[in-house]
């Protein structure tokens, strides 16, 4: 009888403590963490925003986009592991989406992709396949110009990882960049 009423109180003490902390649990960033570990879908979203907002980025400092931005970017997700269930014509949406935005208004549009690829920051494994997207876009047109450039910047600061290709090659394989120097 003792031991029963032992354990009536300790669940007592356990439901009034879950109770008192149940807005800590359905607080925005834990329930923002929770969701992401039961939705892989959810986690390859962002992903996949981060990846189109970058390109977006970089396409619309070029200028028009072109056919061969889609041919690439549709190329990159069909290699990606992460993206082999990715609807590629929903992916373009969201690279267009971003593009148009960009276009649209310059200033809400580039807050808007950088803010889908802060998203990522944390993750650096991640970050850095957002950013080799970002340089593989740019390296389509010989010319990088100084708005391509620019965003490059933008979207490394917003990633904290380094702008320069040499520089991101080394974090990612250190010893295996490459360079003549070596």
């Amino acid at each position: 009888m003792l031991a029963r009423s032992a354990v009536l109180v300790h669940h007592a003490r356990l439901n009034l403590h879950l109770k008192s902390h149940i807005e800590d649990v359905f607080s925005k960033p834990v329930l923002h963490r929770v969701l992401h570990l039961l939705s892989a879908k959810t986690a390859e979203h962002d992903v996949l925003e981060a990846l189109m907002a970058a390109a977006a980025l970089i396409a619309s400092a070029r200028g028009a986009i072109e056919e061969v931005d889609k041919r690439f970017l549709t190329d990159k997700l069909e290699h990606i592991e992460l993206f082999k269930h990715v609807e590629l014509e929903e992916a373009l949406k969201l690279f267009m989406r971003d593009v148009n935005n960009i276009q649209t208004d310059s200033q809400a549009g580039t807050k808007a992709a950088l803010s889908r690829i802060g998203a990522l920051a944390s993750e650096p494994q991640l970050a850095y396949v957002v950013m080799g997207v970002a340089h593989g876009i740019a390296d389509l047109h010989s010319d990088h110009s100084a708005d391509v450039e620019a965003q490059l910047l933008k979207i490394a600061e917003t990633l904290n990882l380094p702008a320069e290709i040499e520089v991101l090659a080394e974090q990612i394989a250190p010893g295996k960049s490459g360079s003549a120097d070596k």
